[in-house]
Order: structure tokens, then sequence, then C-alpha cells
């Protein structure tokens, strides 16, 4: 896809470092292009998905930015730059956590005049994550159907990958209410809509939760598609050389569909190779997990010593790193019980379920099943 953006506007962008903050985008006309805002706002799209804490450092700069360029041009429609930076802004609270600033920021964006309808639309899809996020399921799922119906109707025909991300929000909102059916046809579709060549997350989230929807209650038949498909993804993914993580999720989800199967030599490859993938990014949760899944590998087996490696090791990669309290205690006993030979299936799942329960990455939905919760779009 060519870029809609001026090879002009990513130089200014990138003469930036954004890691120290985006103050100097406030302070030089030269950045006050509309051009420059949009790859902003992109760039904290990325952030919030990737490191929310840092996503939400950097799209505090977005109402002040979306200032700028209205003082700056006064041809732009001001609502829509208003509620662009908003959404970014909602986005990134409910990504920590922070549920009572997203709903304030998203009331002030509820509040803009005279909206093109396709803005409308990717407002009311971040609200609806909130909405459920907050408890509130029904208006959620009233707020991704009047997105849905405005990007079939008010859309380009052609291009559907906005649609394609509603549909990644209700097929989450569907989940939620049990509806796990009807998150799997969802999810189907909007893999037929979503251009991973637009940017992979909406696409990574997509294809991570249908092969956990899949692993949770699909038939072998739709196992071994959702093989195929992540299989595929991860193919599509090495383009980004910062989408390593997404990569490594998606083959870890492999192994699991593999071990289901009773693959367990090639559960055990994928299992590995994730879990090298994901001690290079300094990822202790995934970590954690993962070698919880392999250590379930290796005790029927009776392969002690090889299991005694692998809880040593992630016990010294993980104590020290950010993990919660209690997953800590649950990782010092499942490193105990190897050591002194007393390590059941009881106790492993015990383990994995306190530790996802208690390290699930801010603004997840947490879960004991599956590795690191479902995938939520921005």
């Amino acid at each position: 896809m060519v870029s809609p953006y001026s090879s002009y506007a990513r130089q200014l962008l990138g003469s930036v470092d954004l890691n120290q903050g985006a103050q100097e985008l406030l302070e030089a006309e030269k950045f006050w292009k509309l051009d420059v805002f949009s790859l902003f706002l992109e760039k904290c799209d990325e952030e919030i998905f990737d490191d929310c804490s840092a996503g939400l450092r950097l799209a505090k700069f977005a109402p002040p930015f979306a200032d700028k360029i209205i003082t700056y041009d006064s041809t732009l429609n001001a609502p829509t730059l208003h509620v662009r930076a908003y959404c970014r802004l909602g986005s990134a609270y409910r990504a920590v956590g922070d549920y009572a600033a997203a709903h304030r920021t998203y009331d002030l964006a509820l509040a803009e005049q005279n909206l093109p309808p396709v803005e409308a639309a990717d407002l009311y899809r971040r609200l609806a994550y909130l909405r459920l996020y907050q408890g509130n399921g029904d208006e959620a799922a009233r707020l991704i159907e009047d997105a849905i119906r405005i990007q079939r109707l008010e859309s380009d025909l052609i291009d559907r990958h906005e649609l394609g991300r509603c549909l990644v929000a209700r097929a989450t909102i569907q989940r939620e209410a049990g509806n796990l059916g009807a998150s799997i046809l969802d999810l189907t579709a909007a893999l037929n809509h979503l251009e991973v060549n637009r940017g992979p997350r909406p696409y990574f989230a997509a294809v991570h939760n249908l092969a956990v929807d899949l692993v949770n209650g699909g038939s072998p038949d739709q196992l071994a598609t959702a093989v195929q498909w992540l299989s595929v993804a991860r193919k599509k993914l090495r383009w980004f050389k910062k989408r390593h993580y997404g990569k490594y999720k998606l083959k870890w989800l492999q192994g699991i569909i593999q071990a289901r199967f009773g693959a367990t030599a090639q559960a055990e490859l994928s299992y590995k190779a994730s879990r090298r993938g994901l001690i290079e990014m300094v990822a202790p949760y995934e970590v954690a997990m993962i070698s919880l899944d392999l250590a379930a590998l290796y005790l029927p087996q009776g392969r002690l010593g090889e299991l005694r490696e692998l809880a040593s090791e992630t016990w010294k990669l993980c104590s020290g790193l950010s993990l919660q309290k209690q997953a800590i205690s649950a990782l010092q006993l499942w490193h105990d019980a190897v050591e002194q030979r007393q390590l059941t299936l009881e106790l492993l799942t015990s383990t994995r379920t306190t530790v996802a329960a208690h390290t699930i990455p801010a603004g997840s939905r947490p879960t004991a099943t599956i590795p690191a919760g479902k995938r939520s779009d921005v």
C-alpha cells in the first residue's frame, strides 16, 4: 500500500525523539501539519498496543498538538482533530486501566459536534472497549453495532480495514457474553477485511484471539484451521521488525494447539522458539507462562533433569523482574517442588493459574487458560 503521508512529514516526525516526549512538536510551527499529526496519532496507537505506559505518556500530547494545528490552519475541521486526539488519549487511559480518566476523555470527544461518520465510528469502537471493561456489556454492544453500521454504509466499499477492526471489537464483546461461536465468526470475517500492510496490530489481535477461541472451544478441524492461520500470520509479521513480540506469541499459540493434538515434539520446538524470543524481549510474564507450558510436556515424560534446569533458569529470569508478589510466590513453590522432586500436574496447573491471574499486563482481560489474555485492538 502506498503511504498516504508525504516523505517530508515522515522526515519531520522522525527528527523528534518521541522516547523523550513530544514537547518539541508543540514548540515549532514546522510540525503543525495535518500529515505530521496523523503520523503522530499512528505512533500513539503503536505505543498503546506495545507498551501502554509509554503510549499514555505520548498520547497526552495529542490534544494540545491538535490545538496547535487547528490554530495554525483554520481551514481544518476542528471537531475531527479534537476527537482523533481524544480517541488516542482515551484508549491510552483504558489500556493502563484508568477507566475513570478514559471515561472523562471520551466524554470530551462525545461533546464535539458535526463529526464525519467514519470518525464517529472510530470513537464508538474505542468507547465500546471501555464500556465492556467497565462491566457495561449492553452499552458496549450498542456502540459497536453503531460503529459497524456506519462502516458498512459510509466507508469506502473497497477499503474495509476499519470494518475489520470493528468486527474484532464485536468478537471481544461476544466472547465476554459467552457467545464463543459468534466471536469465532466475527474474527474469521475480520481477517477477510484487515490489511496487514496497514499495520499489524488489528491483524495480530484477530489471529491471536481466533486461535485462543478455537483452543478453548474449537473442534479438531477448527484447530487445524487455526494452525494454518497462525502460520500465515507469523510469515506476514516477519516483515515488521518491531512486531517480533507478536510473532513469538503466535508461535506460542501454535505450540498449545500442537500439544492439544498430541504432537508433543512439535509443541516443544514451538515453545522453545517462542521462549527464546520472549526472553530476548524481557517479557517476564510470557517467559513464566510458556516455561510452565513446557514443564507440562517434560513432567509426564519423566524428564526431571531438563525440568529442573527449566525451573531454575525461569526462576532466575523472573524473580527479579516486574511480576506481582503472588506470581513470584507461585513460581517459588513450583521451583522448590521441582528441586524436591515433588512436582505434580495439579501443582503445575495451580501455578499457571496463579501467574495468569496476577501478572496480566494493565488493560488486558485476565484469564488462566491462555497466553497473556486476549489482545485488544486500540
